[in-house]
């Protein structure tokens, strides 16, 4: 009889939980541009890996310089599987991770599956409006994107396209 109700008792608890996420370990992801205009953050992503990517689990997390206030966006939903080369928009951080703002002013940005930090940017002045956007055609891949002097504000986000120079 004791041995049924705690088996009762931890279903009970099995059933309360949360499904967790399907695993995805991604790889080859690069950020190209970001945008922290209030009611729509979002951030752009490359896929520089030799095969298609599925977000579905990727965390995008953004602190402030001194690594404070760490925000956490996890992509709940499938995104199909994107091919090498392609770009695509995480649109609406704010919303994705409960916050009123995501991205701060200046901070580090990291992509982050499996436990694995995909890639890591850091910018110390976020533009009011436009975005953030790495200067096309730039090297993509995790390292050379680092560069700050690659990276410049523009008053016309490319969301999804491959950014133009800067100028």
């Amino acid at each position: 009889m004791g041995r049924m109700i705690l088996l009762m008792l931890a279903l009970a608890f099995v059933g309360c939980e949360r499904d967790p996420l399907p695993v995805t370990c991604v790889s080859g992801l690069v950020v190209t541009e970001l945008s922290r205009v209030k009611g729509d953050e979002w951030v752009e992503i490359a896929v520089v890996a030799d095969r298609p990517q599925d977000l579905l689990g990727l965390n995008i997390e953004a602190k402030n310089l001194d690594g404070s206030a760490l925000r956490i966006a996890t992509v709940r939903e499938a995104s199909g599987l994107l091919p090498p080369g392609s770009r695509v928009v995480v649109e609406h951080l704010e919303q994705l991770s409960g916050r009123t703002t995501f991205l701060p002013e200046s901070g580090i940005l990291e992509l982050v599956a499996c436990g694995e930090v995909l890639d890591r940017l850091t910018w110390h002045k976020m533009p009011d409006s436009g975005s953030l956007a790495l200067s096309g055609p730039a090297p993509l891949d995790p390292v050379g994107n680092d560069d700050e002097r690659l990276w410049c504000a523009t008053d016309t986000p490319t969301k999804g396209q491959e950014n133009p120079p800067c100028q």
